[in-house]
């Protein structure tokens, strides 16, 4: 990375020459490109950027933590459909029990 010395200021070349090539004028650019180099500019930014680094972690996390909801509900999910398959066939049972027991009582004497 170029660093131009000026001013009392340490001018990051690439902003210098982004701004340029959008048209900024020459000085509005340099002025622009001291101040992203000066050291307490260079702290906001990185508090700024480590603020939206936590945050994203913080999202991270809660995807996370959804995911793992995700896969709990998928596993009960799968055990309603065993007990239900289950609960058919007893019920087919029943009812055929029902049915035989009924009959035997109406039509067999």
């Amino acid at each position: 990375m170029r660093i131009y010395i000026g001013r009392m200021a340490q001018m990051v070349s690439e902003v210098y020459d982004a701004l340029r090539s959008v048209n900024v004028p020459e000085d509005k650019a340099r002025k622009a490109a001291e101040a992203m180099a000066l050291p307490e500019m260079g702290k906001s930014y990185d508090a700024r950027f480590d603020k939206i680094e936590a945050r994203f972690d913080k999202v991270d996390a809660r995807f996370d933590e959804i995911d793992r909801d995700f896969d709990r509900l998928e596993a009960d999910v799968v055990v309603l459909k065993t007990d239900v398959t289950l609960m058919k066939w007893m019920l087919g049972f029943a009812l055929a029990m029902i049915a035989a027991v009924l009959g035997r009582l109406l039509f067999i004497h």
